[in-house]
Formats: structure tokens, C-alpha cells, sequence
């Protein structure tokens, strides 16, 4: 629709994938892009015009890329990625096709933080394992290059937020806020929960075992 009061709405595109679309016009204001999983298993980015038509798929894989948004100039796309582990984010050339990583190169954290290193071992070897990191406001905590994964079926009047875990290979270093931290540990039905609290000076670094 046209920006201004009473304006006639014209429908260009219907499609049941309304979870997580965020779609975004171009700057020129001739295409959409958004994201669908459109009865596949993953999260792509597509683009279509604002003329109706088909839209078409702009990233391929076995990942999730959702939230694009376009560049000032329209030439580019940003989107959210989790491909090869905790999300992050990727520029894509429109057209063209050219994918860049936005890398990381320094962490600017909002308070004293420390260092907390798990390791599981069983028979003195080390096992994987499922690993939770809470902290004392219901925070959940992971490696830089963990996939996070989070229970979003939660009930809000038990806790704040989801309970959040990653998958270590037997050992994993995490940053978590200077303070106490819950770790749990499960490792099948066949072992009993790890769960111990854990306290994390600020600049400092803590092994638990």
C-alpha cells in the first residue's frame, strides 16, 4: 500500500511461512527480500519483486539464514546465519551472488566477565556431553563456536528465560559473567545429572571438573 491514510492494500505475494519472514524492501522500493522455509527443513533467503511472480532462493544449504536486511545503496544483503555452529552473520552481493562472513574481531562485554572451562571425562577419558551454563539472573551461556540450543516450550512463570545447552566434546571454555554460574551435564538416561554452582571471579578463570 502506498504511504498515506485510506490507501488501497494489493496483495503480491501469500504464501504460509509466516514464522520468522521479517521481510525487507529494497531501497528502490521494486523487491522484497525475505526469509521462508517454504516446506523444506531450513531457513533460506528469498527475493521476489514487487510485481508478483515466483521469488526465488538467494542462499542454498543445510543451515538456517533468516533476518535479511538490505544496504543503503541496494546492492547488498546482510543476513543471520547458523551455518558451522553459533550464528553469525553473512553479506551477500545482489547480483552476483559473492557471500562474506562478518567476522568478529573484538568482544566488548557489558560487565566484569571470567572464564569458566569444563572438562567431562568418563573412565579418565573424555566423553562428549550435553551442557547447561546458567547464570544467577536465568541467563544461558555457550562457546563463541558452540551452536546454541534453547527449550522455547518454557513456562514463564518458572523461570525468566529458556533453558539453554550446548554439546561439548569433553572439554569447552566459556565466558560467563563475573559471579556464581550453575553448570548441569547430562550424558544419556543411563547417568545421573551433573549439576554443580560455580563461582567466577572477574578476570579469572575456573576448571570444573
Amino acid at each position: 500500500m502506498k504511504a498515506k491514510p485510506g490507501a488501497r492494500l494489493r496483495e503480491i505475494r501469500y504464501e504460509e511461512t509466516t514464522w520468522k519472514a521479517r521481510p525487507d524492501w529494497s531501497p528502490d522500493g521494486r523487491r522484497i527480500v525475505y526469509a521462508s522455509y517454504l516446506g523444506r527443513p531450513w531457513h533460506q533467503i528469498w527475493l521476489m519483486t514487487d510485481e508478483r511472480g515466483d521469488p526465488f532462493p538467494i542462499s542454498y544449504g543445510d543451515f538456517d539464514a533468516t533476518s535479511p536486511r538490505w544496504s543503503p545503496e541496494g546492492r547488498r544483503i546482510v543476513y543471520i546465519v547458523n551455518e558451522g555452529g553459533d550464528t553469525g552473520l553473512v553479506i551477500q552481493e545482489i547480483p552476483g551472488g559473492r557471500r562474506q562472513r562478518v567476522t568478529i574481531a573484538e568482544r566488548r562485554y557489558l560487565g566484569p566477565v571470567g572464564r569458566l572451562t569444563i572438562v567431562v571425562e568418563e573412565g579418565g577419558r573424555p566423553t562428549p556431553a550435553r551442557v547447561s551454563v546458567t547464570a544467577a539472573d536465568g541467563r544461558g551461556f555457550a562457546p563463541d563456536d558452540a551452536w546454541r540450543h534453547a527449550d522455547d516450550s518454557f513456562d514463564r512463570s518458572e523461570r525468566q528465560f529458556e533453558y539453554t545447552y550446548f554439546h561439548t566434546p569433553g572439554r569447552s571454555t566459556v565466558v560467563v559473567p563475573a559471579g556464581t554460574v550453575t553448570v548441569e551435564v547430562l550424558k544419556g538416561l543411563e547417568h545421573r545429572v551433573f549439576r554443580s554452582e560455580v563461582k567466577v571471579a572477574a578476570g579469572g578463570a575456573v576448571t570444573v571438573r
